[in-house]
């Protein structure tokens, strides 16, 4: 029997929690479970099935990080489908983030639609759904790495491709762009 999607939405902030709920319940027809912390993340995780979390790294009494940390450390939550919508912009946690296997990293100041693309790639096609499974690799989970792997990062502000590029540029090859079409040009080149 399918079932909606069950997101847990970990944010200290109720003006944003508001807005992330609006956006799950309009796009995703998703059953939303709210934590305001991250003991409270952690709880609601273990109180039902939960199949994604969205997760703000800046909670109070259990930071984001911990949390993520806490559910990759978890065999019953390891391949839990995590999207971090936060403010922190430090590289340190961007990295740390991406190297906990979150499926996507979003800034709040992007713009709606920007942030709804986002989850509707992690969520593409589970409105209805058994569980989800990992969007990260083996390999990303890991922290090895193909050396072939690349990343092409498409926006029109110029100050966001940079900041994706100094994330990335260690580990990967990244090639960056403000048009879509040429993105779709790029993307054909063998």
């Amino acid at each position: 029997i399918s079932r909606n999607l069950t997101v847990l939405l970990a944010d200290s902030d109720p003006a944003a929690r508001h807005v992330l709920r609006r956006v799950l319940l309009r796009e995703f027809k998703s059953v939303v479970v709210e934590a305001d912390n991250g003991i409270a993340a952690l709880e609601g995780l273990d109180s039902g099935l939960i199949d994604a979390l969205v997760l703000d790294l800046k909670i109070p009494t259990l930071g984001g990080l911990d949390v993520l940390r806490d559910i990759r450390q978890s065999s019953r939550h390891r391949s839990l489908p995590v999207v971090v919508v936060t403010e922190q912009k430090e590289e340190a946690s961007v990295k740390e983030a991406l190297s906990l296997g979150v499926a996507d990293y979003v800034l709040k100041d992007q713009h709606q639609a920007v942030i709804v693309e986002r989850l509707r790639r992690v969520f593409s096609s589970r409105s209805q759904i058994g569980p989800l499974r990992p969007v990260a690799s083996a390999a990303r989970r890991t922290g090895v790495l193909a050396t072939t792997f690349s990343i092409l990062v498409v926006d029109e502000d110029a100050d966001f491709r940079h900041f994706c590029s100094e994330i990335f540029r260690l580990k990967y090859e990244v090639t960056t762009t403000a048009s879509a079409a040429h993105a779709m040009s790029l993307s054909l080149i063998q």
